[in-house]
């Protein structure tokens, strides 16, 4: 896969005594060894990470012409003089209201940068309409690079650019399903010179995808009980297969494994040795055992699970689990396995005639199969689950 380095470009302070602009020479380590030197970070992590192709972001009044000069120089070309000037001139005499297009022909720029590099404008993000702008600038931008490995330099330029190019990542990512590879967010750290002996690192920045990551799962894990992303993240281990193991068996509804896991799900959540997982997984974990932990009979630890999933909008799961709840109930009263078909099934038998029973089932086969006829309302359906869970509950102390 080609390496894709993005940077984006700043204004950069003028030398002292000069009307030039440009970023202070500096020595960079990477992982506490020395990277190289350079007044540009991209220029260092560029011969680090064997980069094939580079994209410069910046605004009308970056500084494109010292970026111009210093490619120039790096690779042995001659510059053009007129080209530099020109550059220089658009940047003193662009601002905040100037239009992005048309602003210099940036065709020089991009072939002293390299095949394929690529130089683009965006606006300063003043209000909704240009970070708009931005949002979609990047986007196009990163959907060419489908098949690109791509690390991310975030050192210059508005602060504001890696968040936008965080979310646009997400967002290609989680809507459009696109396979980001993101190799590595790289951030010069040029405050800390001094303390580094005159050396500034480049630190990784990569875990606040990551990081999102496990927010995005412990969200899917806690609101609809999807535990694959969280799964993944945690890879094969035992609590890995312990979450997916937990996200099969609900995502089933089958009831025996939930409730034989429930200890095991909760003495996981003690275990996790990742610190992300046990900040944002085990809560969940622990959460959702304790709730149906806390009742002692089988059909009560049921009705709660219907519950959860009402909560959750998963209003066919809620019936589902309901309906097994009732039947779990009669096979309790009776002293029956409750796990038990042919327990399971007489206990149907015998509800037939109750009618919440009946009703509630009506509507659980309604659903199942997609039947249209003498159907409530989706609004009426899930205002009878609430009504159905709610009698149940009252009456789960007394025989059906």
């Amino acid at each position: 896969m080609p390496k894709t380095l993005i940077s984006f470009i700043g204004t950069g302070p003028f030398t002292e005594g000069e009307s030039k602009r440009e970023y202070r020479k500096a020595k960079y380590t990477i992982g506490g060894k020395e990277a190289g030197e350079s007044s540009f970070v991209s220029a260092v992590l560029y011969e680090h990470l064997a980069i094939d192709k580079l994209i410069l972001i910046g605004t009308v009044k970056s500084m494109w012409e010292e970026v111009y000069r210093y490619f120039c120089e790096q690779k042995g070309v001659e510059p053009d003089m007129d080209y530099y000037v020109a550059l220089a001139e658009s940047g003193e005499s662009g601002d905040h209201r100037k239009p992005v297009e048309g602003t210099f022909d940036k065709r020089p720029l991009e072939a002293v940068l390299g095949a394929g590099s690529r130089v683009e404008l965006i606006p300063y993000g003043l209000n909704r309409g240009e970070q708009w702008q931005i949002f979609e600038i990047l986007n196009r931008l990163f959907e060419t690079l489908d098949e690109d490995e791509i690390y991310l330099d975030v050192t210059h330029a508005f602060r504001s650019l890696p968040l936008f190019s965080m979310t646009v990542l997400m967002y290609l990512e989680d809507v459009r399903e696109k396979r980001v590879a993101l190799r590595g967010v790289y951030y010069g750290m040029l405050e800390t010179m001094r303390e580094f002996g005159g050396k500034a690192p480049i630190v990784d920045l990569s875990l606040i995808l990551e990081l999102q990551k496990w927010i995005k799962g412990a969200y899917a894990l806690m609101h609809f009980g999807k535990g694959d992303l969280v799964a993944d993240l945690l890879g094969d281990t035992n609590a890995g297969r312990a979450v997916r193991e937990f996200s099969d068996v609900l995502a089933l509804n089958y009831l025996h494994g939930i409730e034989t896991g429930l200890n095991r799900f909760s003495a996981l959540a003690d275990k996790m040795e990742e610190p992300v997982a046990r900040m944002v997984v085990s809560p969940v974990l622990k959460e959702f055992a304790a709730r149906l932990l806390k009742h002692r009979t089988h059909a009560a630890r049921q009705l709660e699970l219907s519950v959860w999933h009402r909560e959750h909008h998963n209003y066919l799961s809620a019936y589902l689990v309901l309906v097994e709840a009732m039947i779990t109930h009669r096979c309790e009263r009776r002293g029956w396995r409750w796990e038990d078909y042919k327990h399971r099934e007489k206990a149907k038998k015998q509800l037939r005639k109750n009618k919440m029973f009946k009703e509630a089932n009506k509507i659980r086969n309604n659903l199942v199969h997609h039947q249209n006829k003498h159907m409530n309302t989706v609004g009426e359906n899930i205002r009878k689950l609430i009504e159905f869970q709610t009698k149940f509950q009252n009456l789960i102390k007394t025989p059906l």
